[in-house]
C-alpha cells in the first residue's frame, strides 16, 4: 500500500519557517549561492519543457483549426455545386416550360391565322358571288325596252330572292342563298344539308329549340328573315330536320 504524502500546509508553520531561516543564516554564502544556481538552472530547465509544451499546444491548435477551415470550405464547395446544380436544374425546366409555353402559343397563333384565312376566303367567295348577282342584276335592267316582258309568279320570286340575298352576309348567307333558291312557298332542310351549307350546326342548334326562332336578335335568324323566310309554327324537329315556309 502506497504511503501518503504529508501535507505540507501542516509543516511549514512560522516555527518552521523561523527554524529554516535560522539555518540557512547559518550556511556558507558560497553553499546557498550553488543551491540557487541549482534551482535556477532546474526553473529554467522546466521553463524550457513548458514553452515546449505550450509550443507543442499551439501547433496542435494550429492544426486542428486548419482541419476545421479546410473541412468548412469542403462543406460550404459542396453546398455551392449543390445549390449551383439546383440552378441549373431549375432553370433547365423553366427553359423547357418556356419552349412548350411559346410552341402552344404558336400553335394557337398558326390556326388562328388559318382559321381568319378560311373566314376571309369565305367572305371573299361570298363578296364574289354578290358582285356576279349584282352585275346579273344590272344587266337584266339593262335589258332593251322594245323586247316583249313577261311577269310570272316565278320571275316575280326570283326577283325578290334575288335582292333578299345581296342583304345578306357571313356564317349563314349560305343558307340564305339556299332558302332563296327555293321556288316554293314551303323548305324543308335537314340538319345534315344545314351543317354543310354553313360548314357546321352548332351544338345549341340541335338540342335548343329557341335557337330556331325567328328573332331578329340572332344572327342565323336575321339570315333567313332577310331572305324572306321564316321558321313555320312547329316545324323545328331537333335532330332532323326544320320547315321553313316564305313570309307573306
Amino acid at each position: 500500500m502506497t504511503p501518503s504524502q504529508p501535507d505540507l500546509s501542516t509543516l511549514l508553520t512560522p516555527e518552521m519557517f523561523g527554524i529554516i531561516a535560522a539555518a540557512v543564516a547559518t550556511l556558507p554564502t558560497a553553499l546557498i549561492l550553488g543551491v540557487l544556481v541549482f534551482l535556477m538552472r532546474d526553473i529554467k530547465n522546466d521553463l524550457r519543457s513548458w514553452r515546449t509544451e505550450v509550443k507543442d499546444d499551439i501547433r496542435r491548435l494550429d492544426d486542428k483549426i486548419d482541419r476545421a477551415v479546410e473541412t468548412l470550405n469542403d462543406k460550404i464547395g459542396r453546398a455551392v455545386e449543390t445549390l449551383n446544380d439546383k440552378i441549373d436544374r431549375a432553370v433547365d425546366t423553366l427553359n423547357q416550360r418556356i419552349d412548350h409555353v411559346s410552341a402552344d402559343l404558336n400553335d394557337k397563333i398558326e390556326s388562328a391565322t388559318m382559321n381568319l384565312g378560311r373566314q376571309i376566303e369565305a367572305q371573299r367567295g361570298d363578296l364574289e358571288s354578290l358582285a356576279r348577282e349584282t352585275a346579273e342584276i344590272r344587266g337584266a335592267l339593262r335589258m332593251p325596252a322594245n323586247l316583249p316582258r313577261q311577269s310570272s309568279r316565278a320571275d316575280e320570286l326570283a326577283m325578290r330572292n334575288t335582292h333578299a340575298s345581296t342583304k345578306v352576309a357571313g356564317k349563314y348567307a349560305p343558307l340564305a342563298r339556299r332558302l332563296t333558291e327555293e321556288a316554293g312557298d314551303r323548305c324543308t332542310l335537314t340538319f345534315a344539308e344545314m351543317d354543310q351549307l354553313v360548314d357546321g350546326l352548332p351544338d345549341s342548334a340541335h338540342t335548343h329549340r329557341p335557337w330556331w326562332a325567328n328573332d331578329q336578335s340572332h344572327v342565323q335568324a336575321q339570315a333567313w328573315m332577310a331572305a324572306g323566310w321564316k321558321v313555320a309554327e312547329r316545324g323545328v324537329k331537333l335532330g332532323n330536320a326544320v320547315m321553313f315556309e316564305r313570309n307573306a
